[in-house]
This record gives C-alpha cells, sequence and structure tokens, in this order.
C-alpha cells in the first residue's frame, strides 16, 4: 500500500498540470491574503479609532437632563476578528458598528457593501474563496486525469480481473491526493497565521484551536470532492467524458444548488422588508406606553404609582414622575421590539434548517456554513452581537431614566443636569463572542452531515468501484 500511494505521489508531481496546478494556487494564495489581511486592519483601524473617539466624546459631553443624553446616544461597534481573515462571512454586508439611543433600535452602518459595485454580490477574492472554490476546481483538474495511463494502457481491465480490485486503486490514488491536497492546505494555513503576525494580526488561543477545527473541516471537505470526482474518472469512457461530467456536477454544487437553496428559502419562508418590520414596531409602540405621552395607558400608570405611594398628586411623589414614565415606556418599547425581532429571527432559522436540508447535497453549501460559524462571520454572531448591543442600550437608557426618577423633581427637565463622573459611571460596551466549544455545539448538523457525506461516498466506493 505504502508503495503504491509513492508511486501515485511520483506520477501527480510529475504531471504538467501539477506544477500549473501550484502556481495558480500560490498566485490566488498572495492576491486573496493580501485583500483579507487589508480589509481585516482597516476595519480594526477604523473601529478602534472611533469607538475610543466616540467614547471620549460621550464621556466629556456638555452637562444636560439625563434623557437628553439617552437621546444624545453612544455607539456599540463589533470588535475586529482575527478569524474574519480566512471568512469574512456576511460581514461585507452586516455594518460595523449601532448607534444606540433612547426609544429607537437603529440598523448597522457602514457596511464595506455600500461603498462597493455590484460585481460585490460575484463574489470577493479572499481565502474563503481560495480554500471553498478555488481549490476544489484544482482538485478537479487532477482528478480527471488520474486513470488515464490505466485505461490507455488497458490496465484497468487487468486489474478487475486480479485481486487487486479498481476500488482499491481508486482509495490508494485518493490517499495521494489528500496527502497533497493536506499539505497544501496546511502549509498555507501555516504561512497565513505565522505573516499575518508579523504584520501584527494577533492570534489568541482560541483563535487557532477555530483554525485547527476550521483546517479538518477543510480537509473532509477536500476528500469527499477527490473520491467524487475520482469515482465520475473512474466510471467515464476518457478523460473527455470525464471533464465534462465532473464540470458539470462542480457548477451543480457550487452555483446551482446554492441559488435553488436561497430561492426555496425565500419562498417558503419570505421575509418582510425593512420598512414593513419597522412600521409594524412603530404601531405597537404608538398604540401602547409612550414615555413622552399623556394616554390612557400613561394615565394608569400614573394611577398605579400614586396609589402604591399613597398620594393623590405627582407633586408629592418622592420620585419623578417623568423619570418612571420615560421608563416604562423604554421598557414597553423595548419588549415591542424583542418581540418582533424574535419573530424575524425565526423565520430567518427556518430558512437555515431549510438550506441545511438542502445542503445534504452539496458539500459546498456545508463547509460554506460550517466555515462561517467557525470564524464566528455567520448569522448566528451577527444576532449574538445586535442581542448584545440591544441589551447594553436598553441598560444605559434605564440607567439614565433612573436618574432622573430618584435625583430630580418633575418640571426640573430643563434645569436639571448630570455631569462627567455620571457619564463616567456608564459603563462601556463590551461584546463577547462565542467561545469554539459553543460554535461547534451549534454547528453539530453541519458536522454530523459532511461526516455523513463522506461516510456515503466510501460506501459508493465500495459498491461501485
Amino acid at each position: 500500500m505504502k508503495k503504491i500511494i509513492i508511486n501515485e505521489l511520483k506520477i501527480i508531481k510529475n504531471q504538467k498540470i501539477f506544477v500549473g496546478y501550484l502556481i495558480a494556487i500560490i498566485s490566488l494564495w498572495v492576491v486573496a491574503t493580501t485583500i483579507s489581511f487589508k480589509q481585516y486592519k482597516g476595519e480594526e483601524a477604523v473601529r478602534n479609532q472611533f469607538n475610543n473617539y466616540h467614547r471620549q466624546l460621550w464621556e466629556n459631553q456638555d452637562p444636560k437632563n439625563p434623557h437628553m443624553a439617552a437621546h444624545y446616544g453612544s455607539f456599540a461597534f463589533k470588535p475586529a476578528n482575527s478569524l474574519s481573515i480566512f471568512d469574512n462571512g456576511i460581514n461585507s454586508y452586516s455594518g460595523s458598528f449601532i448607534y444606540l439611543e433612547a426609544h429607537r433600535q437603529n440598523d448597522f452602518i457602514c457596511s464595506p457593501a455600500q461603498n462597493s459595485s455590484i460585481f460585490l454580490r460575484l463574489g470577493e477574492l479572499n481565502l474563503s474563496f481560495l480554500f471553498q472554490i478555488a481549490i476544489p476546481l484544482l482538485i478537479l483538474s487532477l482528478c480527471v486525469g488520474m486513470f488515464n495511463t490505466e485505461k490507455s494502457s488497458d490496465l484497468i481491465s487487468f486489474i478487475s480481473v486480479n485481486s487487486f480490485s479498481t476500488k482499491k486503486l481508486l482509495l490508494y490514488k485518493s490517499y495521494a491526493l489528500l496527502l497533497i491536497n493536506s499539505a497544501i492546505y496546511v502549509g498555507l494555513y501555516a504561512l497565513t497565521v505565522i505573516l499575518t503576525s508579523i504584520m501584527g494580526v494577533q492570534w489568541a488561543l482560541a483563535d487557532l484551536l477555530s483554525l485547527t477545527g476550521l483546517l479538518f473541516s477543510q480537509l473532509v471537505f477536500s476528500y469527499i470532492l477527490i473520491l467524487l470526482f475520482l469515482l465520475i474518472a473512474l466510471k467515464a469512457k476518457d478523460i473527455k467524458q470525464a471533464t465534462i461530467v465532473s464540470l458539470s456536477v462542480w457548477i451543480l454544487l457550487f452555483f446551482i444548488l446554492p441559488r435553488i437553496a436561497v430561492n426555496v428559502c425565500n419562498t417558503l419562508y419570505p421575509l418582510p422588508s425593512n420598512l414593513a418590520f419597522k412600521e409594524e414596531i412603530k404601531k405597537d409602540i404608538d398604540n401602547g406606553i409612550n414615555g413622552h405621552g399623556k394616554g390612557d395607558r400613561e394615565k394608569l400608570v400614573i394611577d398605579s404609582v400614586l396609589k402604591a405611594n399613597h398620594v393623590d398628586s405627582t407633586y408629592k411623589l418622592p420620585v419623578n414622575i417623568d423619570g418612571i414614565m420615560l421608563f416604562k415606556g423604554e421598557e414597553y418599547s423595548s419588549i415591542v421590539y424583542n418581540k418582533h425581532f424574535s419573530d424575524l429571527k425565526n423565520v430567518i432559522l427556518k430558512q437555515q434548517q431549510t438550506a441545511e436540508v438542502i445542503s445534504l447535497f452539496s458539500p459546498y453549501l456545508l463547509i460554506k456554513n460550517l466555515s462561517m460559524s467557525i470564524c464566528k462571520t455567520d448569522l448566528r454572531s451577527e444576532f449574538n452581537f445586535r442581542e448584545q448591543a440591544e441589551n447594553y442600550r436598553y441598560y444605559f437608557v434605564q440607567e439614565l431614566n433612573n436618574n432622573m426618577k430618584l435625583k430630580s423633581k418633575e418640571n426640573e427637565f430643563n434645569t436639571y443636569k448630570i455631569h462627567k463622573s455620571d457619564f463616567l459611571a456608564i459603563k462601556d460596551f463590551h461584546y463577547q463572542a462565542d467561545h469554539f466549544y459553543d460554535v461547534i455545539k451549534h454547528s453539530w448538523l453541519e458536522i454530523i452531515l459532511i461526516m455523513g457525506l463522506l461516510s456515503f461516498l466510501l460506501i459508493m466506493v465500495k459498491l461501485k468501484a
């Protein structure tokens, strides 16, 4: 077995196409790494600069009423993620930060896609493109000719009537190709980490653990493709037929099925427009408690506060009724937003679940979803950041409303002001990303499916080769 694999390695290395294979991969890696690194460093610089700048503005703002400070607002910046160098996921569309203010939940601001041309929809030339699309195409180019020598010399017929089966021949060839691709993947991963570290990227131990998991996933993905294209090459009449069928399968797996998945998900579980989503929230808030309003619901709240404190006038309350109403209004609007956002999130999760079923037929969709999850650039990480940002918004607004409630009196809106010590007391926003183990726990389905797909192909080799 060892001698056969070594012989296959020598045959592959002596092929002219192998030299082109290496040149293409190295060239694409240089370009993709440069683009990914520049994008990461640019985002890191902007976020660090503006995060510090806006925090200084918050701490050094002029004295003002607490609720005016809540409307002055703050920002939640998404921290730069070194893993995004390997897979930027949806970061190009999601934006860099959220403006946080009283009564409103705003959208992300400043996504790279806003300043890019329509060609961004065709994909970016980055490391995820290299590992998930370009290298698989190059694997295809190697696989289609792997049985050319055996077929041209009629060695396949000789093998089939002897104890050495075509199944073993296919597996040995697959091991040789896997060794080559493993060396390439490990080498490119190591070089990327080393070079970016030299240029200032900080890789934590948790990041390296995530990269190890991602590397293993990519190797399983590449072996699935190796087995698939070798099976096609073995069953094809000649190299021409093997090339046509393999390219057709590659187009189906990497382009047609992902588009079908998107269309099916949007048809089964359509999402509301951004305008409709915000109008529904506004409608529910307008019909509820408004901290600035004097409607029937506000009167009920005031009456309940008076009754609880055994007084007949808001002026006799030990606290500022304006602060209480603003507190209650913020509480109600947050409940409304969280309810609508939860409904929206459930629709998106249903879309994802449907896409996961379709991905059973496409290893590309599986590795794409798993890669984004491991690199924390997927929708789940996006939801996690949004929820933490909303929790922070609610915290700092209610802290200011509470200050107004406890430390000021009614009709002191224009005279009561808080100062720098009060602004400093409001903690800064700090995002807590998921740990690698949490990512694996939530990506169990993709892991099972990709390992199941590998097992299925190994069974097919046993039955069909």
